[in-house]
């Protein structure tokens, strides 16, 4: 009993040194060359795959980093990115160090579009938008520049099958859709219109970001590319299988920001199509 005891002890200690060594080996596996790129809308499961990185020790931002990053980068000159989308310049400092805006700036001076992420150390970027006084959506308007720069990056595409529900979540999420809707969000693709409600213009909105992505991806069959409902009980496994991650069969995905909106829901619809609210 004496022996079978420090035996089995050593046993633990060294499978537990095994799962440090192989969650070290991750900070070396995403890298400027393989860094991890999340082209989802807000409310999407970003802010789950961000604390899935985390969990193995991968450095990922989600939407802003540190602002000591954006001390002295203003002001950040406007640009035109794809299909002719227009960044304003951003004239003085934000109240946070938005990945959006670095991504600008980056862009504004002819550099890779993560260039002052990874001069951060982090290669791993999740909701890169900003939606503020300021209009910046890279995993839409800039999605070219990232492919380009990036050909062996690992892109996630972060989804919700249920668009109503999806569209229904970000209406609630610090009054995000009014604010889309003020810099001119739900007003831009085919099929929006004053007509119709901030509910359903988001919903258009939802979809045509969708298929923004999905018709890149479509033709780059040889890229790293994932589509993923992180509602799927699977997809923790799936992700970690994408990026190379060992994990246990039993492993879950987890799951940041969830909640119900179902009574919220109906408020919406009644406060859109009685009141008039759009």
């Amino acid at each position: 009993m004496s022996i079978l005891i420090p035996l089995y002890i050593a046993v633990l200690l060294g499978a537990t040194q095994a799962r440090l060594v192989q969650r070290d080996d991750l900070l070396n596996l995403f890298n400027e060359t393989h860094p991890v790129i999340v082209v989802g809308l807000p409310k999407s499961g970003t802010t789950s795959v961000t604390q899935f990185l985390r969990n193995f020790r991968v450095k990922a931002a989600h939407q802003f980093i540190n602002p000591k990053h954006c001390a002295d980068i203003w002001p950040v000159p406007p640009v035109t990115v794809d299909n002719g989308r227009h960044w304003r310049r951003i004239r003085e400092p934000t109240k946070k160090c938005f990945i959006g805006e670095l991504i600008q700036l980056a862009i504004s001076e002819n550099k890779p579009p993560l260039f002052y992420l990874f001069e951060a150390g982090i290669y791993a970027a999740s909701q890169m938008d900003v939606c503020y006084d300021i209009d910046i959506w890279p995993q839409i308007d800039a999605l070219s520049y990232l492919i380009k720069a990036y050909p062996k990056a690992y892109f996630i595409h972060t989804v919700r099958p249920n668009i109503s529900a999806h569209a229904n979540s970000m209406l609630h999420w610090s009054d995000l859709s009014s604010r889309m809707k003020a810099n001119g969000q739900l007003s831009r693709f085919h099929g929006q219109s004053r007509e119709k409600s901030i509910f359903e213009n988001t919903e258009i909105f939802i979809n045509a970001a969708h298929h923004v992505v999905r018709h890149h991806f479509k033709h780059l069959p040889h890229y790293n590319f994932l589509e993923l409902a992180v509602q799927d009980p699977d997809s923790g496994r799936k992700l970690a299988k994408f990026l190379n991650i060992d994990v246990g069969e039993d492993y879950t995905m987890p799951h940041a920001n969830p909640g119900n909106y179902e009574e919220k829901q109906k408020k919406v619809t009644w406060f859109q199509y009685f009141t008039g609210g759009r």
